[in-house]
C-alpha cells in the first residue's frame, strides 16, 4: 500500500488508480477497526450438522504503516476519505472515471479539516521512490517530474504535495519503510 504525499499530477494513471483502491482498502480497514467479528464455521455436531459461531480476527490492513499519519488524527477516516476526494478529482480531471472503476460509496462527504504535517524529507524521499517505478513503467512521466521539480542540476527544487498535506522541515517519517 502507497498512499502518497506527493501531488497526484506526480502520478502516472496506474499510480493514481493504485492510490485510489488501496486507500480505500486502508478505509475499510479504518471503518473496520482492528478486530473484526465474522460467522466462522467451527465444525459438525455429532449427528452431522454444521456448527457456525463468531470468531474476532484481526483486520488486515489496519496496522499498515501507511495509515499511521491518519489515524494519528482524531477523524482518521475523514482525513483518508478527503485523500481519496484528492486522488478521485484527478481521476476525473484525467477522463479515468468510467463505469464503477472507482466506486465512491465508501467514502464520507468531503468535510474542510486542518492540514496534515508531512516533512520535507519524506517528500524528497517518496519523489526519488516514485520517479524509480516511472523509470521502468513510464517514461514520460518521469520526465515531466523532473522538468517541474528539478533544476537542470537534477537537484530537487520544489515537490507539491498532495492538498491534504502542508510541509514542515523535518526527516523521513518513523512510519516510512525505507528501500
Amino acid at each position: 500500500m502507497r498512499l502518497w504525499s506527493l501531488s497526484t499530477t506526480y502520478l502516472d494513471d496506474i499510480g493514481l488508480s493504485r492510490c485510489f483502491n488501496e486507500g480505500k482498502i486502508g478505509l475499510r480497514a479504518l471503518i473496520k477497526g482492528s478486530h473484526a467479528i465474522i460467522d466462522s464455521y467451527i465444525g459438525k455436531s455429532q449427528t452431522g450438522k454444521s456448527l457456525w459461531g463468531k470468531q474476532s480476527i484481526k483486520t488486515p490492513y489496519y496496522n499498515h504503516p501507511q495509515l499511521n499519519r491518519f489515524k494519528a488524527t482524531k477523524k482518521a477516516k475523514q482525513y483518508l476519505s478527503n485523500y481519496l476526494w484528492g486522488i478521485y478529482k484527478e481521476l476525473k480531471k484525467r477522463g479515468m472515471v468510467k463505469d464503477d472503476k472507482f466506486d465512491t460509496s465508501i467514502l464520507l462527504p468531503y468535510k474542510k479539516l486542518p492540514k496534515i504535517n508531512v516533512t520535507k524529507d519524506q517528500l524528497e524521499y517518496e519523489f526519488r521512490h516514485l520517479q524509480k517505478k516511472l523509470l521502468k513503467r513510464n517514461l514520460k512521466q518521469y520526465a515531466t517530474n523532473l522538468y517541474y521539480a528539478c533544476g537542470a542540476d537534477m537537484r530537487i527544487k520544489t515537490i507539491k504535495v498532495h492538498l491534504l498535506f502542508r510541509i514542515v522541515k523535518g526527516e523521513i517519517e518513523k512510519w516510512e519503510k525505507v528501500k
